[in-house]
């Protein structure tokens, strides 16, 4: 009962957050929708889509449509070929990418959305950094230090 309850609350989270609906990704948003698919899951089940949501500051629709639109530019490529059907902890049926696998075999919720936290985190820290140095570019003494 606990989980239906978080997830509810997440859903009307996820819900209030407003965006243009033809507006593009931003480039951490894209990296971290990319890192999802390319490492995780092509097919993210409602609960991880409503988390990704949350944690790039879309909107939910925005979110599920991005995943669907990827999926049908990539129809060509095979890609299920690289997925296992799996069952989280929580019940829910996801197809999942064997890298993933490789690092935990059972997903939930709480662990995926730690992992998309920690890689939007390592994003944005990195753009910022990048930002600080094209203002400032590093000099010599830098190097040294």
């Amino acid at each position: 009962m606990q989980m239906k309850t978080r997830r509810k609350e997440l859903m009307e989270k996820a819900s209030k957050i407003k965006s243009l609906d033809n507006s593009p990704v931003n480039e951490r948003q894209l990296l971290v929708l990319r890192m999802i698919y390319d490492e995780i899951t092509m097919y993210p089940c409602e609960a991880w889509m409503v988390l990704v949501a949350i944690i790039i500051h879309r909107a939910y629709k925005q979110v599920k449509n991005w995943f669907s639109n990827e999926r049908q530019k990539n129809k060509p490529m095979k890609d299920t070929i690289n997925t296992v059907p799996c069952e989280t902890e929580e019940g829910d049926k996801v197809r999942m990418r064997n890298t993933a696998l490789s690092v935990c075999q059972e997903w939930s919720d709480s662990f995926f959305e730690e992992v998309a936290m920690i890689y939007n985190y390592r994003v944005q820290r990195n753009s910022h950094f990048r930002e600080e140095v094209i203002r400032r570019p590093p000099t010599i003494s830098d190097l040294h230090a």
